[in-house]
């Protein structure tokens, strides 16, 4: 439904910023590492799923 997909794509975009504040965050109070692993895993994550959801259709 038209619904679903744009909820789902509202919690992505929400999904995606928060990784990459939250990273950004850590980086700048001392672990530059540790923030660039967070927004990585949260901005991969997203690109899995949406792989993933494209191939299966």
């Amino acid at each position: 439904m038209f619904i679903e997909r744009i909820i789902g794509q509202i919690f992505a975009f929400l999904i995606g910023v928060s990784g990459v504040v939250g990273g950004a965050w850590v980086a700048t109070r001392g672990q530059p590492w540790a923030g660039v692993s967070i927004s990585t895993a949260a901005l991969t994550g997203l690109a899995v799923v949406f792989i993933k959801g494209h191939s299966s259709k």
